[in-house]
């Protein structure tokens, strides 16, 4: 299970890459290409402050379909000028964060990627490398070694994008 800092890196990675470099809200532009990576997440809600079962969290939220919606929504809803490689980075943002769940999970229920669609819930078994055990130790080391493994990839794609020229 990755935590928040693989979703928000590997988020905004994915928006730096689509935002154009001479846009004057890039940096707006990747940081909430981060949060929309995050937002999956919020389905602890359902969890944690209305008691339901543990079964809610990697559900509809994690969805293609659901990752669409919210990116379109920030789009339409950015007070910025809008280019549609925007719509893209904002959609294919929080598509990550499904995506990243199914990759990581070996032992967990997995991810319902193609919900409304199917009830499956996919999981692609790569590794257990982001497998946290939930204790405070597990999640701490697990979040140093998100950001040993993903900051550089994000500085990395933010120094290849900025040689990119339009």
């Amino acid at each position: 299970m990755p935590l928040p800092i693989a979703h928000a890196l590997v988020g905004a990675s994915v928006a730096a890459v689509l935002i154009s470099p001479s846009d004057p809200q890039r940096l707006r532009k990747i940081a909430l290409g981060g949060f929309l990576a995050i937002t999956p997440d919020f389905d602890f809600f359902f969890v944690w402050v209305l008691g339901l079962d543990r079964g809610w969290h990697r559900g509809f939220m994690h969805s293609i379909v659901f990752a669409f919606g919210i990116g379109a929504a920030a789009y339409f809803a950015g007070p910025w000028q809008k280019r549609t490689r925007d719509l893209w980075a904002y959609c294919l943002a929080m598509t990550s964060h499904g995506l990243l769940d199914a990759t990581f999970s070996v032992d967990g229920g997995g991810v319902r990627l193609f919900w409304p669609f199917t009830d499956g819930r996919y999981r692609f078994g790569f590794s257990r490398l982001l497998e946290s055990n939930e204790s405070l130790y597990g999640m701490l080391s697990q979040s140093a070694l998100e950001v040993v493994i993903f900051l550089p990839i994000f500085a990395l794609v933010l120094w290849l994008c900025g040689l990119r020229r339009e």
